[in-house]
């Protein structure tokens, strides 16, 4: 698998939340893991964002795997960063979503 970009949201020191988006073959797989709680969260997301979006226009990719399993907690500010990530990888990627 190769790893196109990593956000990290930290609180006191300790990750709190990562996304992570990784090519395997022609599928992109994006994960979440931890908890998204804090205010104002696209304010940590940015340059993930900007760094996706370039990487995303080099990439063929086929097929798009969205993960939560791992997500534990999302409050209504990470839901709207969520669907920030989400919505970038649609009007970027033409592919199957699972």
């Amino acid at each position: 698998m190769k790893l196109l970009s990593y956000a990290d949201i930290m609180d006191q020191g300790i990750s709190v939340f990562t996304c992570s988006a990784q090519i395997l073959r022609e599928k992109l797989v994006v994960n979440f893991r931890g908890e998204i709680r804090v205010e104002q969260p696209y304010t940590y997301l940015s340059p993930f964002l900007e760094d996706l979006s370039t990487k995303l226009d080099s990439e063929t990719i086929s097929q798009i795997e969205l993960n939560f399993v791992e997500l534990k907690y999302c409050n209504s500010n990470g839901f709207y960063a969520l669907m920030d990530i989400i919505e970038l990888i649609y009007k970027k990627v033409r592919g199957r979503v699972t």
